[in-house]
């Protein structure tokens, strides 16, 4: 090898190693390791997990595959169950101190936030923040909104946007809201308005989030909108390959992930023949069908994980049978990279 580099370069290898810093043996280990361990991207796996605690349909997800959150409602209660998830079994955490039924997560298993959705009468503007076993209020939103398109992969940078308000009137919400952990702003920059669809940041925090699908006033869209913090504008992205709502989300901040849902635009509104279980993935402006989860649902919600790439969840959720009656769940599903 000495000989090679010094005919070359037409360098002395000693004169190599001195402004290196290295001799024969470590150059060639560099070398010879260049790109070893680097693993192309060749898609995503589903399997069946454990189930989960007790049946419901539509859960708020925060923190990730390994270290997960969940929370959802009881029906005749004012507060939110909450259960984490450590890779093998579940425990019981704190109990929210509201009601946020289709509301916005995000953060960690020990860092989490919750934030709007429904109270049972009205939308909600609460903030809640846990710490691993429990709930503490915040501040409230600018503007309540439930079913909104939100999260962040940490508690101290969240978005959230679209959604619909109820008194006096139902109305789909424009208003786009950062909260950095303490309190929340209005960028003063309107999103198309959707909601009940999907998130994800694409590595660069609230600079580079895209919000895809749900649904408008026309009816569910497979549009795509991407938010730029700092530029604080919304910018329209390739459109997904399929128009869905009540969808789940991922992020391994490179890919964004959106899988399950419903296309109750279709023929026949809630049905089973509505019901997706398939997954797309999408990056640098390209979406990217991945393989389909072991069974159509209607979700809440999911999680993505900044340690793995293709790393998802989806928790319980609906599947519809043929009279458009929706199932109760306790499946749990996870995805790893093929």
């Amino acid at each position: 090898m000495a000989n090679q580099v010094e005919k070359l370069n037409t360098i002395a290898i000693a004169d190599i190693e001195a402004i290196n810093g290295l001799n024969d043996a470590a150059i060639e280990g560099i070398n010879g390791l260049e790109f070893t361990g680097v693993v192309p991207y060749t898609g995503i796996t589903w399997s069946t997990d454990d189930t989960i605690p007790i049946t419901a349909g539509y859960w708020s997800v925060f923190g990730n595959k390994g270290a997960l959150g969940i929370t959802t409602n009881v029906s005749g209660e004012s507060y939110q169950r909450t259960y984490e998830h450590d890779g093998s079994s579940w425990s019981t955490g704190g109990n929210t101190n509201a009601r946020h039924s289709v509301s916005q997560t995000g953060g960690t298993q020990s860092a989490g936030v919750i934030y709007g959705g429904y109270t049972g009468s009205d939308e909600s503007n609460v903030t809640e923040e846990y710490d691993g076993s429990s709930w503490a209020t915040g501040n409230n939103m600018v503007t309540g909104t439930n079913g909104g398109i939100g999260g962040g992969l940490i508690q101290t940078a969240q978005l959230v946007s679209g959604g619909s308000s109820y008194n006096p009137t139902v109305r789909d919400i424009s208003t786009t809201q950062t909260y950095n952990g303490t309190n929340w702003a209005n960028e003063s920059v309107a999103s198309a308005g959707k909601n009940t669809g999907t998130s994800g940041e694409n590595g660069s925090g609230l600079d580079s989030f895209l919000a895809a699908s749900g649904t408008l006033n026309s009816g569910v869209t497979a549009a795509v909108q991407l938010f730029n913090q700092s530029a604080s504008s919304w910018t329209t992205k390739t459109s997904a390959s399929v128009a869905a709502r009540y969808l789940g989300c991922g992020s391994d901040g490179v890919r964004i992930y959106k899988f399950g849902g419903v296309n109750n635009s279709a023929s026949g509104g809630f049905t089973a023949a509505n019901m997706k279980d398939m997954c797309e993935s999408w990056v640098e402006n390209t979406w990217t069908t991945e393989n389909s989860m072991p069974a159509t649902r209607s979700l809440g919600g999911g999680s993505g994980s900044l340690t793995g790439t293709g790393e998802n969840c989806a928790v319980g959720g609906l599947n519809y049978n043929s009279s458009g009656v929706g199932v109760q769940t306790t499946s749990f599903y996870v995805s790893s990279a093929s």
